[in-house]
């Protein structure tokens, strides 16, 4: 089957996520969605100390019943920095069930920093890059992208794990905003209180 690959520090996973998963879904032709919950992302910091297996059983929990998605755990059992490269090689290498190349679903504000990830230049020879963007910033997209890709237009969703985790450790409600299974894991293990 055609797969692309959705990685992320998911901290916490949001319901843009699945949106995007979905979108994806509907205006390519892939067929399956693995997401990758990142052990130790290069470019950014897990805020607010979540463990990575919080994390993971929040993106599970989140992906539940849905067939069109699974759910990947080798970079959290690798542990470490978490590099897209080894992540595909991995993949490509276990798995029998990919047809053809790998896809990597990246969002247009990654862009900017691709040149800086690791080993970029073969990872783009492995595999095929679908860029998230909206209408408004799809030809900017087009223009500054370095590496052929396809494009999926987005719905304007103004969701981010960050704005989530402001919320929640200011104890608002957020319910609608992350899935329920987890935002269920959530609340019973009293994920991003504040400390004050």
């Amino acid at each position: 089957m055609r797969c692309a690959i959705l990685g992320g520090s998911f901290n916490p996973i949001h319901v843009g996520h699945l949106i995007l998963a979905q979108e994806v879904l509907r205006t390519t032709d892939i067929e399956r969605i693995i997401f990758i919950p990142a052990a130790v992302p290069p470019h950014k910091s897990i805020i607010r100390d979540v463990p990575a297996s919080e994390r993971l059983l929040m993106v599970k929990a989140s992906v539940k019943g849905d067939r069109r998605f699974e759910v990947c755990d080798h970079e959290i059992q690798r542990g470490g920095l978490s590099y897209t490269i080894d992540t595909v090689a991995h993949i490509m290498a276990s798995r029998r069930d990919i047809d053809g190349m790998l896809s990597v679903i990246i969002g247009d504000d990654l862009i900017e920093s691709l040149s800086t990830w690791h080993r970029i230049d073969e990872l783009s020879r492995m595999v095929n890059f679908i860029v998230a963007t909206r209408e408004d910033t799809v030809e900017k997209a087009k223009r500054d992208m370095p590496f052929p890709a396809a494009y999926c237009v987005m719905p304007k969703i103004d969701i981010s794990s960050t704005m989530l985790r402001e919320r929640l450790a200011a104890g608002e409600e957020c319910r609608y905003l992350i899935p329920d299974g987890a935002y269920r894991i959530i609340k019973n293990k009293g994920l991003y209180r504040s400390n004050k």
